[in-house]
């Protein structure tokens, strides 16, 4: 089977996802510490406060995300070819949500690989998947 360089692509952003969620659910030290202190100052600029949405809690907020991102970094990974392209959009959204927190609190240059990871999945939207079923019904026509 012959897959696109953007379903290999979102293989390795759905590892990534899926291998950085484990300190926002697992407390392994120091990596567990730094997330509790990172969503603590997160969790004051929450984005969708605008929309007349409570500001979260830390802890549930930083939960959430590890929850949303092993669920949908493992789809995107893994999943079938329907749910890879919606997965991404949702990691996307959680990606720019980080993206807004990480500008409001003044990061410069930390952000910077999170607006390359984002345009990424963004690309992963917009082209889509191929289909496997597809490529061979193809081939033999």
């Amino acid at each position: 089977m012959k897959y696109s360089i953007i379903d290999k692509l979102a293989v390795v952003i759905g590892v990534f996802f899926i291998g950085g969620c484990i300190p926002k659910i697992v407390p392994l030290d120091p990596y567990h510490e730094m997330m509790v202190v990172t969503f603590q100052f997160w969790a004051h600029v929450f984005p969708l406060v605008h929309l007349g949405l409570p500001a979260p809690n830390a802890a549930l907020y930083r939960t959430i995300c590890g929850v949303l991102e092993l669920s949908f970094g493992s789809l995107l990974a893994f999943g079938r070819t329907p749910f890879r392209r919606g997965s991404a959009g949702v990691l996307m959204a959680i990606t720019v949500i980080s993206i807004y927190s990480m500008a409001v609190l003044g990061s410069t240059l930390e952000f910077i690989p999170a607006v390359i990871l984002a345009l990424v999945l963004l690309l992963c939207i917009i082209y889509g998947f191929e289909d496997s079923k597809k490529q061979t019904k193809s081939k033999n026509e």
